[in-house]
Order: structure tokens, then C-alpha cells, then sequence
């Protein structure tokens, strides 16, 4: 259960509005009807919640912030997710600070996000490693825990998102790991010291975050078997090195006990996420049904276009989760209007094929110039889609400006 008083207390330093609920009398309970309701007693100077997941509580207190509390108030929100989450990069030389994880955080907690995954690639501590991640900027044993036990203060959950497969270039240029990769970013499949990596990268993360959850990336391995594992090996499908790696992987978290997800992408048609033609029949006769696809896309689509790519999913597995956009990595400024409206019709998709699981990702791509602040609107639009507010007056408390500035 939440210290109500020591998160009011954090969330007082950033934002002045959360001031005045010190005077107030707050009861919260936990609602088995999966309703959440906001009421404002006048005449007895009480709010009471009820709340469905803890971090309701801060959402609704956050429905208050330009009330005046000179009358009664009731509210009834709706959240079709179990788990709204905001996806940061910080493996594209921008580190975020402790501290700016803390602010974050307060911000994440007013808006209701059940979680935030932090990608990494290789950016944490694995010991015996001393290249994995050297002179990158990782984060040591005691960073991650501040950062973990800070969101916990506000029931947030730290979900950790490292790469398995691809998208490893930067312990590349170190030699000791040469004898790793097949092309490119690409890890060597059917390599024991492959797998001797990755499972001190799970095992790692797992102490680490004290996770039950881990996203295994393996997105965009387009090159796959093209290089080294090629000169080792006949030529082999594709698909089939990918899936025997997969299982590999796989046996390692389940070793770990961990829940697991990944991009969905490499099941897919590069060109139209048509079915390559022999991947349906194997995958729904062979995906480990504990495994969650995360189907990602971040162009802007009619909403019935969001819905067929979901069905196609669907049609591999139901534990399926969707990621959109904020589109902060186009250069210095973020492209709030365009995500926003990409957000809107995403969500609509993914409430009408009751989608459970919503990721508003935070790319860097290839420089993570923009501040994750600058993408306050969208993380705030995003927030009040998902609980169906429609009050856009309310991020004004969230900063100076209001959301059409």
C-alpha cells in the first residue's frame, strides 16, 4: 500500500497544486468493480477515491488540479488499460540523470501510467563484464535501485528492455566481444558465447530492477544468418535460425522465472506486415504462449488500418500488447501534433480489440537530442485517452503553457 502522505510530499516539490490536498481529508479503497470514482465532500473537506490499480489515485487527485474546492465534485473515470506505459531511451547518448528519472516519475504518477520500461541495451552493470557498456554512461547497482525504488513509492512499476538478438553495435568495437557477431548489430546464433552473454544480461537485469518482467527486444535482425553464421553453417532459412534462437533465449528467462516480451516485427513482412509465407503455420503451432508480442507502429494510420495489423497479430497470439509514438527523435524538437494525433486513433484500435497492454515509446534513434519533457503534451494526451478525460485544460498544471501553445 502507498504512503499517501510521502508521495504528496515528493509530488509537492514540483508541482504547487498538490499543496492544498494537505488540508484536505483523502480515503481511498479499493474498488473490486473495476469502476474508478473522484468525490469532493464540501462540508466535510474529504476527497475519497476509489481506485481499481493504486496509481488511480494520483490520477484522480490530478483531475482536481484546477479545482477550487468551493463546491462538491464527483467524477467516474474509465481505463481500458491494465498497463499504460511510457518506454525511455536512454541508450542513444542520452543518459537521463537519477534525478530527471525522479521528476519523471512524479509527472508519470499524476497521469496514472501503470509502468515505464527504461531500453538499455547495454547500458547496466554485468559483473565480469567491464566492457559491457564502458565509457556509455551506464548506470551502476545503486542508480537503477533509486531509480526502482522510487517508482514503487508511487505503485509505478520498472520494467528493463534489452536487446537479445540485434541492435548491439556499441560492445562491438570492443575485441573481446568480436567473436559474437554474425553481420552488422547482429548476434551469432548457435554460438555458446552468445548465450553465455545473455544470460549474464537477464540474470543481471533481474537483480537489478528485481523484475517478474523483461522485454527481449529482437526486433529489426533483418541481416540475420547472412554473415559468420552463414560461413559456419548451409544456407538456412531466416525464420527458422530466428525461431531456434528465440526458444534459446526463452529457456534462459524462464530459468530466471521472468515474464516475457518482444517486437513483434521480425514475424512479419517488412514491406506490409503480410505474413511471410512460411511463418504462419509454425508460429501458432510453436509460440510459447507465455511470450507477449508487442506489435509496434509508428505511422499514422486510419484507425480501421490499426485494427487489421492487430488482428493479424491476432492471429499468432492472443497475448499480444501495441506500442506507438511520440516521435521525439526527429532532431531538437519533437513532433507533438503528429503524435498526438497517431496516439488518438492508435488507442481507439486498441480499446475496440481490448488491447490490455499500451506503450508511448520514447525513441532516441541516432542522437536523443530532444528533452523527454518536450513530449509532456503527448505523455499528457496519451494519459487522458487512455481514462477517457477530456479536459485538456488540466496540463496547464503540468506547466506553463496550455496544450495548444
Amino acid at each position: 500500500m502507498i504512503n499517501i502522505e510521502s508521495c504528496l510530499k515528493e509530488l509537492e516539490k514540483e508541482f504547487d497544486f498538490c499543496k492544498v490536498f494537505k488540508e484536505k481529508h483523502i480515503i481511498f479503497s479499493l474498488n473490486k468493480s473495476k469502476e474508478i470514482s473522484l468525490k469532493y465532500f464540501k462540508s466535510e473537506n474529504k476527497i475519497e477515491i476509489n481506485y481499481v490499480k493504486e496509481v488511480d489515485i494520483f490520477r484522480c487527485l490530478f483531475n482536481l488540479a484546477n479545482f477550487k474546492f468551493d463546491k462538491d465534485f464527483s467524477l467516474q473515470l474509465v481505463k481500458s488499460f491494465n498497463d499504460l506505459s511510457l518506454m525511455v531511451d536512454v541508450a542513444r547518448n542520452n543518459v537521463l540523470r537519477v534525478e530527471t528519472f525522479y521528476r519523471l516519475i512524479k509527472y508519470l504518477a499524476l497521469l496514472g501510467y501503470d509502468s515505464i520500461r527504461i531500453y538499455l541495451e547495454d547500458l547496466f552493470e554485468i559483473e565480469d563484464e567491464p566492457y559491457f557498456g564502458h565509457f556509455r554512461g551506464r548506470y551502476n547497482k545503486e542508480e537503477i535501485k533509486n531509480i526502482v525504488n522510487y517508482a514503487s513509492l508511487f505503485s509505478i512499476k520498472v520494467i528493463p528492455c534489452i536487446q537479445t538478438l540485434a541492435h548491439l553495435k556499441t560492445i562491438k568495437r570492443w575485441c573481446v566481444y568480436n567473436n559474437l557477431f554474425d553481420i552488422d548489430d547482429i548476434l551469432l546464433v548457435d554460438n555458446k558465447k552468445t548465450y553465455e552473454l545473455i544470460e549474464k544480461m537477464i540474470r543481471s537485469v533481474k537483480e537489478l530492477f528485481h523484475a517478474d518482467t523483461i522485454n527481449i527486444g529482437m526486433d529489426e535482425a533483418h541481416n540475420l544468418g547472412r554473415g559468420h553464421y552463414l560461413d559456419n553453417h548451409e544456407f538456412t532459412n531466416k525464420f527458422d535460425i530466428f525461431f531456434k534462437h528465440l526458444n534459446e533465449v526463452l529457456k534462459i528467462t524462464k530459468k530466471y522465472n521472468l515474464n516475457v516480451e518482444m517486437w513483434a516485427d521480425m514475424f512479419f513482412s517488412s514491406k506490409n506486415y503480410a505474413y511471410d509465407s512460411f511463418n504462419k503455420i509454425n508460429l501458432v503451432d510453436n509460440l510459447d504462449e507465455s511470450l507477449k508480442l508487442i506489435y509496434w507502429d509508428y505511422s499514422l494510420r486510419k484507425e480501421e488500418e490499426y485494427q487489421k495489423n492487430i488482428n493479424l497479430h491476432k492471429e499468432i497470439t492472443n497475448n499480444l500488447g501495441v506500442a506507438s509514438a511520440s516521435w521525439k527523435w526527429i532532431g531538437y524538437s519533437p513532433n507533438n501534433l503528429f503524435a498526438i494525433k497517431h496516439n488518438e486513433l492508435f488507442i481507439k484500435a486498441a480499446k475496440k480489440e481490448n488491447i490490455k497492454t499500451y506503450i508511448l515509446t520514447c525513441w532516441g534513434d541516432n542522437g536523443g537530442e530532444t528533452s523527454i519533457f518536450e513530449i509532456l503534451p503527448t505523455i499528457f494526451k496519451v494519459s487522458n485517452l487512455a481514462y477517457e478525460v477530456e479536459d485538456d485544460s488540466l496540463f496547464k498544471a503540468l506547466s506553463s503553457l496550455s496544450l495548444n501553445d
